[in-house]
């Protein structure tokens, strides 16, 4: 999906406007077309719909949502302002909502005296140009909303969530859901907004692709259907190793887990075979917990150690190998010897802090979480915390011949050679357990050894985790450990390919299962 700051979605309508014939008119009747659609998803037929409308083109779309809806719903429309003072198009969208038998009124003093009786409200008090804090009338209003027991759809952007930055500022809407117009607005993917804007849906509402493409120049992000579109599925004549050889190394007397855990996810991926290289000390016990895994001791020699590798697809590097010298050693040597793509995590990638340089040109990811970026690249995890984006950005610009960079946390950032930054944004709290990372180094290792890109196989892993997170939550709420993940991967999968193959693009859609 395109994902827009602020000041891109506005140089997008500006250029659709001229672009698209019936121009704003045709685009306001898209918008309060779909907008009504998603309102069917949570009301059925019968049910009191309310809205309340600003000024703007937003409030407009907000109107036209109850035109649609007013043959099957009853439907109120309340206005914060007086008719005269509406923008030109939100006018004339509350006049054909009168018509067609909408019941218009203003915002009353007690706006939850508006909700007397409703069964969902729309949101549509501020789009995506409006400058926050709210206004004190419109807090009042939100305030309401809140308080509303059913289901309250935000139209384009929760109202008091900055569209870019995703910073809530003063009293922000809670929303069930969120229908973004035209393109996501990557205020929406990043947190707090994220959490504001509920279950997101997205229509581009008559927006050509091409254009869009034009404007999208910041960040980019997967939905189920985009996921769909870059893994591809399983062809029906293959044998083990065409479906994928992983290899990985990884483990140690301390962490002999994290070489199980990126071992089984690499097979609960669709890896056709998986060699997990451990020390010797640990080969038996992890033996013991891996039927389907061929388990191997880490040769002596860095030599040998490769030409095992030669015959990998793919290969996971460094969850749980320890922190020690010999370890540095054996990372340095795999990363610089290595042909195939490859994936380095954890202790993996604190081995090569003042050694980046050996991936460049590479086909590596490298898969930090906050402190472990810090020690990769010389400064204190409050720095990288401070500004995230930046230092993603910064790193990518620097390190322009690669390798991709996948740095975790909400949301997880993908920088490649300076290019959009790629947001993962559809994990959960559930993904905060010991293991989890190891769980999408296995996963990420499958989708290179499938001849996905290092940076689509960073962007559709870290989707594919976050929507496993999902899943297992479901299977086992306050409770998921890291091996839930592994096991729920495989359906995690089927969800996005049924929720792509259930909508059309352009559509009005769900962007998760």
């Amino acid at each position: 999906m395109h994902v827009v700051t602020r000041e891109e979605m506005r140089a997008a309508d500006a250029a659709g406007v001229s672009a698209i014939p019936g121009g704003e008119p045709s685009l306001m009747g898209a918008a309060g077309a779909a907008l009504a659609e998603v309102c069917r998803a949570y009301a059925p037929p019968g049910t009191h719909v309310v809205c309340f409308a600003g000024r703007g083109n937003n409030g407009g779309d907000g109107a036209l949502a109850l035109a649609s809806l007013a043959s099957t719903h009853r439907c109120s429309l309340y206005l914060l302002h007086e008719r005269h003072e509406l923008s030109v198009s939100a006018r004339i969208a509350v006049e054909r909502a009168a018509d067609r038998g909408v019941v218009v009124s203003l915002v009353p003093n007690d706006p939850s005296a508006a909700l007397n009786g409703a069964e969902l409200a729309i949101e549509a008090l501020v789009g995506t140009g409006s400058r926050l804090p709210l206004s004190p009338r419109m807090e009042h209003v939100v305030h309401a909303l809140n308080a509303f027991t059913g289901p309250v759809i935000a139209c384009d952007i929760p109202a008091g969530v900055d569209p870019t930055t995703g910073e809530c500022v003063g009293v922000t809407l809670h929303a069930r859901a969120t229908l973004a117009l035209g393109a996501m607005k990557c205020g929406l993917l990043i947190e707090p907004g994220r959490h504001y804007a509920g279950e997101l849906w997205i229509s581009e509402i008559g927006f050509p692709g091409r254009l869009l493409d034009d404007h999208q120049r910041t960040y980019q992000a997967l939905e189920s259907l985009t996921f769909a579109q870059i893994v591809p599925e399983r062809p029906p004549l293959v044998d083990k190793y065409a479906a994928g050889h992983v290899a990985v190394v990884a483990g140690s007397g301390d962490y002999p887990g994290a070489a199980v855990l990126c071992a089984q996810a690499a097979a609960r991926a669709g890896a056709g075979y998986v060699t997990l290289f451990v020390p010797k000390a640990i080969v038996a016990v992890v033996r013991a917990h891996l039927v389907e895994v061929v388990v191997r001791e880490i040769p002596e020699s860095v030599d040998a150690l490769l030409n095992a590798l030669s015959n990998a697809s793919a290969v996971a590097i460094g969850p749980g190998l320890g922190r020690t010298e010999e370890t540095q050693t054996l990372v340095h040597a795999l990363c610089a010897g290595l042909n195939c793509p490859y994936v380095v995590d954890a202790d993996g990638v604190v081995a090569l802090a003042g050694f980046v340089d050996l991936l460049e040109g590479k086909p590596a990811i490298l898969t930090p979480h906050s402190g472990e970026f810090a020690r990769l690249t010389g400064v204190t995890r409050e720095q990288v915390e401070r500004d995230r984006l930046g230092a993603a950005r910064a790193f990518g610009k620097e390190h322009a011949r690669g390798p991709v960079l996948l740095l975790k946390g909400s949301p997880t950032l993908i920088a490649q050679n300076g290019m959009r930054l790629r947001l993962g944004w559809a994990g959960t709290s559930a993904l905060a357990t010991a293991g989890s990372g190891d769980v999408l180094t296995g996963a990420i290792a499958t989708l290179l050894a499938r001849g996905l890109s290092p940076a689509d196989a960073a962007a559709a892993g870290v989707f594919w985790h976050g929507l496993a997170g999902r899943v297992a939550e479901r299977r086992r709420p306050g409770g998921v450990m890291a091996g839930d993940l592994c096991e729920a991967l495989p359906e995690a999968t089927g969800l996005a390919r049924a929720t792509a193959e259930s909508c059309r693009p352009g559509g009005v859609r769900r962007v998760l299962p």
